[in-house]
């Protein structure tokens, strides 16, 4: 286990891999997004893996891992096909069983956060930021109006 303080190189099956574009038919384009999407989703469980849960940075993260769902958002093209991205999936969880815990990873490749023009740090947390807390209002007034319904 990586332990805080000691620092050393990844194992290769554990080194976040870069994707170089190239032009494709679009079968190949289709075959290698799958590929490219298979990478980022192995990738993240490696970083769960190694940072998240092998240094300790969150408490939760070892109890939620069996449930975990790591979801590519490849198709994202702007910021509201993002919301509507973290929406659906913020309606799965709300209607999963609280036991086991489960959580969603909602992960943006590359090419996605390019696209979004979110290529600093602060750039993307402050639309992500955005996109969470619409998908959150949106939800949570949805789940208050069938509260109301059932009164």
């Amino acid at each position: 286990r990586h332990r805080l303080g000691r620092h050393r190189e990844a194992p290769p099956s554990r080194r976040v891999r870069t994707h170089r574009a190239r032009t494709t038919s679009s079968a190949e384009a289709s075959s290698s997004a799958a590929a490219d999407d298979a990478a980022v989703e192995r990738d993240t469980r490696a970083w769960l893996d190694t940072m998240v849960i092998g240094m300790n940075l969150c408490p939760f993260a070892r109890a939620a891992l069996p449930g975990t769902k790591i979801v590519v958002a490849s198709d994202v093209t702007d910021a509201r096909s993002l919301r509507e991205a973290i929406a659906r999936e913020l309606a799965i969880l709300a209607a999963a069983p609280t036991t086991p815990p489960v959580t969603t990873l909602v992960v943006l490749p590359p090419a996605v956060t390019d696209r979004l023009g979110a290529t600093t740090h602060e750039g993307f947390m402050e639309g992500a930021y955005r996109c969470a807390e619409d998908a959150t209002r949106e939800l949570t007034a949805a789940m208050a109006d069938d509260d109301d319904d059932d009164d």
